[in-house]
């Protein structure tokens, strides 16, 4: 810091978290501020079954012997080989345990971030169930 002046007015001061450059002009008088070495805001994690998350996220169905079980979403990611989701392959593999039946999963889209695949996800078991009838999509307990 180089001086400090009082003006005798009071000024709104902003506090600018900028990714950047850090040299802002300050109104229109001509004045230069830089912002160096100051604290670092501590990171908030975001884990990934938060809406807040960010990075591929995929909407897959899981269908049995009796049609469409289940509609679900899952940012776990996909299989290397073959490609499938893994969390919807994990359930079709448990119901498949569970019932001697044959359960798959089948990614139907994939999105930028959690919350675009939570929308997608409940407008489908919404308009899954006004099609076919409330009680179908066993799988799901709600429309999220």
């Amino acid at each position: 810091m180089e001086s400090i002046e009082q003006l005798g007015t009071e000024e709104r001061v902003y506090n600018l978290e900028i990714h950047g450059e850090h040299v802002f002009r300050v109104a229109f008088s001509g004045v230069l501020v830089h912002n160096s070495s100051g604290a670092q805001a501590p990171v908030k994690t975001v884990y990934k079954n938060s809406l807040e998350y960010v990075g591929d996220t995929h909407v897959y169905r899981i269908r049995g012997p009796e049609g469409t079980h289940k509609i679900g979403e899952s940012a776990q990611g996909v299989r290397v080989r073959d490609g499938a989701s893994i969390r919807g392959e994990q359930q079709a593999r448990r119901l498949t345990r569970e019932t001697g039946d044959f359960y798959e999963s089948e990614i139907r889209k994939t999105f930028p971030d959690k919350q675009s695949a939570r929308d997608y996800e409940t407008r489908l078991i919404e308009r899954f169930r006004k099609m076919f009838g409330e009680d179908t999509l066993p799988g799901n307990k709600t429309n999220r």
